[in-house]
């Protein structure tokens, strides 16, 4: 990720001269959210056939509504060069 500066000195060169602050003069690029999502889903619990099942033979499950997971994703792009 490129770091923008307020002046025209790089980031390690402002820290280097001693000009203050390094948080108060490296901005980070904007970045634009471009979609998002969110899931909620609750656990199973296999009592019995959780290997059988893979040749054909039926399982015993049942569900577990108090334990659930609630998953969020954001995806974030950054502007390229203008």
């Amino acid at each position: 990720m490129e770091l923008l500066t307020t002046e025209s000195q790089s980031p390690r060169a402002q820290l280097a001269s001693g000009s203050g602050d390094p948080r108060a003069q490296i901005v980070p690029p904007p970045r634009m959210r471009t979609a998002s999502g969110s899931g909620r889903a609750h656990a199973k619990g296999i009592l019995l056939g959780e290997h059988t099942v893979l040749y054909g033979s039926p399982a015993l499950a049942i569900p577990l509504p108090r334990l659930t997971m609630t998953a969020h994703a954001t995806q974030f792009t950054e502007p390229g060069p203008t």
